[in-house]
């Protein structure tokens, strides 16, 4: 049997014993799980904005209900009648869907659990006079010996004239609204006005961090334009001879990466050949050229010096190298030959150039 036939089968049951019983009442006492909220339960036509009435059952501890089978929201037509006329139900075969019958223009929501959790809840804005009476919740349902059981709450909701009364206070109300929202915006003008202050700070910091970045490039441009004597470009890179300084190979390097690069790697015989012409090109005398690499700590095994990576392409003078206490490496600009030679030599007797490599 599918669930919505074993639920019609039980409803048919609970009218079966609805009749059964009417001589003995099924009407458990007022409450009982059952509650009607009526917010506000005076309105003024054209003066009340919002309106809700929530009926309600949930199952409490100790409730006799074993199970809802429905809840039926009612009204009078005004508060002195007697007469309930249903406004609109919900039950367990209306897949939570519900039955609007005089909703009065109310936006309708419900939903219905046998066992648990079922309401109907009704919203208006400017609720007209028609919403007035007193309305009633019953929820109906079985016991666990399967005796019908109903429960019921009731309120009224009555329409009142506007009086001047009503007038002032709700003037007065509009002005505490009208106040809260005017130090609200002070407050927000205010939080605007700091937000301008720190976003001129931090613009005013940006054109100072400008300001010094362009002076640290002019510096730098300046100081390259003073040291650096020619320049050439193979496999991508850039490649700048340096004017003839004091033997420092550390602060060969350290001009290098101000330039940004580093001494020069060189991996394969193509590119010595290259640089060596390039240097030869244009300083035809016997002058040094420092390579970035060394062989300090590890012996006859040369080293580059930024990278650390192991160089391999090593064309040496005649006699070279000499060892000792000559950790750095240079290359004779009219021999094409490298030679290793101490990486400081406080000596203007031989100067020597340099040569960075600044990838693109």
């Amino acid at each position: 049997m599918s669930v919505s036939r074993m639920w019609q089968a039980v409803f048919a049951l609970f009218l079966s014993a609805s009749l059964a019983d009417s001589m003995s009442s099924p009407r458990v006492p007022s409450g009982n799980g059952v509650s009607l909220e009526v917010t506000p339960n005076q309105i003024h036509e054209g003066f009340t904005d919002q309106l809700t009435i929530n009926c309600t059952f949930s199952h409490e501890q100790g409730s006799i209900f074993s199970t809802v089978m429905s809840l039926i929201l009612s009204k009078t037509d005004s508060i002195s009648d007697s007469t309930y006329s249903e406004v609109a139900t919900i039950t367990a075969f209306s897949n939570n869907k519900v039955n609007e019958k005089h909703t009065m223009g109310a936006h309708v929501t419900g939903l219905h659990k046998p066992d648990a959790f079922s309401f109907i809840a009704l919203e208006w804005s400017y609720p007209s006079s028609q919403v007035e009476g007193k309305y009633m919740c019953e929820a109906n349902g079985m016991d666990i010996e399967g005796h019908p059981l109903s429960a019921s709450a009731n309120s009224v909701l009555e329409e009142k004239a506007i009086s001047v009364d009503i007038v002032l206070q709700r003037v007065k109300e509009m002005d505490i609204r009208m106040n809260v929202m005017d130090v609200k915006m002070n407050a927000l003008d205010a939080k605007e006005k700091e937000m301008d202050t720190k976003m001129n700070a931090m613009d005013a910091k940006e054109k100072e961090m400008d300001s010094k970045l362009n002076d640290l490039r002019t510096r730098v441009d300046n100081s390259k334009a003073a040291i650096i004597y020619k320049s050439t470009s193979y496999g991508g890179k850039n490649y700048l001879l340096s004017k003839q300084i004091l033997i420092n190979v550390p602060e060969a390097n350290r001009l290098c990466r101000l330039y940004g690069g580093y001494l020069v790697e060189i991996n394969d015989r193509h590119e010595f050949d290259y640089l060596v012409n390039f240097a030869h090109s244009h300083v035809p005398g016997r002058e040094g050229v420092i390579i970035g690499a060394t062989n300090e700590g590890h012996g006859s095994s040369w080293t580059f010096i930024t990278s650390g990576a192991h160089m391999s392409t090593l064309v040496w003078e005649s006699g070279q190298p000499n060892g000792g206490s000559q950790h750095c490496l240079y290359f004779w600009t009219n021999l094409k030959q490298m030679f290793d030679d101490p990486c400081l030599k406080y000596s203007s007797n031989w100067p020597v150039r340099f040569l960075c490599e600044v990838p693109n």
